[in-house]
């Protein structure tokens, strides 16, 4: 993979970021008075930690069974009793 691309793809993820945090912090802090701001603000760390492991759980997982998987159909056509040419 060259630079270009690889500044591209980084790019295109801080983008689609923007779009996800900043309106969760505008609709977190709606309607809130001023004096409870530092309540909103540890269980919005809090959630975004939360959600952030369960996302990477998730995702680790349906990686792992996809590999496996994929193994699985790999190692179905093989034949250990046929020598390697």
């Amino acid at each position: 993979m060259d630079f270009r691309t690889a500044f591209m793809v980084r790019t295109y993820q801080m983008v689609g970021l923007a779009f996800i945090f900043v309106p969760q912090n505008v609709l977190a802090y709606v309607g809130i008075p001023r004096e409870k701001n530092n309540q909103i603000s540890s269980m919005n760390s809090f959630v975004r930690n939360i959600g952030g492991s369960i996302g990477i759980a998730l995702i680790t997982t349906s990686i792992s069974r996809i590999a496996q998987q994929r193994q699985n159909s790999l190692m179905k056509n093989t034949d250990a009793r046929k020598p390697c040419v």
